[in-house]
């Protein structure tokens, strides 16, 4: 049963005002961490633009550190630490579907999330 909203608490009705103005693309609200899917909003467009996370693996120096592949909208991919978005991005606040952006801003075939290495003789079109 739907309840009006006069009778509903305050977490029901944050829910309700969510759901009602998440954009088109987005799949929930974030709550606030870093993770597969989380739309990055950019703290300054002459650096970097706004991107979403795609993938997080550990960073191959240190096990310990989470790395960042992001996909900007321009279709840049880079890797940062969790210091580096929080330097670059504001907190993220919707979380959105990684086969979606993946379609969307990569211009590489999907699946392929970093540039592959040149081998000798290969030949350019």
């Amino acid at each position: 049963m739907t309840k009006n909203i006069p009778d509903m608490d305050a977490e029901e009705l944050q829910a309700l005002m969510d759901d009602h103005y998440k954009p088109a693309w987005a799949i929930r609200k974030s709550n606030g961490t870093y993770e597969v899917g989380s739309q990055l909003p950019t703290k300054d467009g002459r650096i970097v633009g706004n991107a979403h996370i795609i993938k997080i693996e550990p960073a191959f120096w240190n096990f310990m550190v989470p790395l960042h592949t992001v996909l900007t909208d321009a279709g840049t991919t880079v890797r940062y630490v969790k210091e580096e978005l929080e330097e670059r991005f504001h907190p993220p606040q919707w979380v959105s579907d990684v086969n979606d952006v993946l379609a969307r801003f990569s211009p590489r075939p999907l699946g392929r999330l970093v540039p592959h290495a040149v081998a000798p003789g290969d030949k350019f079109s």
